[in-house]
């Protein structure tokens, strides 16, 4: 869960390691938001939070 009450989060991308897209979420209205994980292999992912202005990415580890 990602609380979005000073920052206005427009898109969530999960990525595999390679770059493949695996899911991407345009996210709509105020408070916390969540993403469907579809079901992932063990491995290590990236998830990037794009906001207006900027963007985040983070490391998702699967075991």
């Amino acid at each position: 869960m990602i609380n979005r009450e000073s920052i206005f989060i427009e898109r969530l991308q999960l990525t595999d390691m390679n770059g493949k897209l695996i899911k991407s979420q345009s996210v709509k209205g105020n408070g916390n938001t969540t993403m469907k994980m579809p079901t992932l292999s063990s491995g290590v992912y990236m998830l990037k939070i794009v906001t207006t202005d900027s963007f985040k990415t983070v490391k998702l580890f699967v075991d």
